[in-house]
């Protein structure tokens, strides 16, 4: 439209590059949750439970596309917010360059829960995924994992706590403690 340029995310995930334009802001919604942009470098991500806002470069305003919620945040460089689907935020910070490794074929991972590695993993494998421990899932990863592989990633994720893959099928993992 001649006052503003928008996106809608219906699923998965998506980077943008945003060029400065303040005549026509840059809009993103993805279910409740909207980011608005003039020029910047983004991710926006649909995880379990909610949407992931993540800034590489710039500032994004993130708040609610339909009045879902009221709260707004304002993002730098280095942070991201998590909107669960009641309207909870949650901001972290994040390294720029851990944000959209997916981009380059890699899930990048400071500090993440097995469970949300694991979330991100289901993207990449055909099959399921079942991890079978609540309390596995809580336990906190990092490293660099090939999205090519998610497997020989979800083994990888696995040894640093001691827990095990088994392929139960062609089209099922199943990880638990050992």
């Amino acid at each position: 439209e001649a006052g503003e340029r928008r996106v809608r995310l219906l699923q998965g995930e998506a980077f943008f590059q945003v060029k400065p334009d303040k005549g026509r802001p840059f809009r993103v919604v993805a279910g409740d949750v909207q980011a608005l942009v003039v020029g910047t470098s983004f991710d926006v991500r649909w995880e379990t439970g909610g949407v992931s806002v993540a800034v590489q470069e710039g500032v994004v305003q993130v708040g609610a596309s339909e009045g879902a919620f009221t709260a707004t945040e304002r993002l730098e460089a280095g942070q991201s917010v998590k909107v669960a689907r009641k309207g909870e935020i949650r901001r972290a910070d994040e390294p720029p360059h851990l944000i959209a490794g997916w981009r380059q074929g890699q899930l990048l991972a400071q500090d993440r829960s097995l469970r949300d590695a694991v979330d991100e993993l289901r993207r990449y494998w055909r099959g399921a995924i079942i991890l079978t421990d609540d309390a596995l899932g809580d336990l906190r990863i990092t490293g660099a994992y090939n999205l090519d592989d998610p497997e020989e990633a979800l083994r990888g994720m696995a040894r640093a706590h001691g827990a095990e893959v088994r392929r139960v099928t062609p089209w099922v993992l199943v990880i638990s403690g050992s």
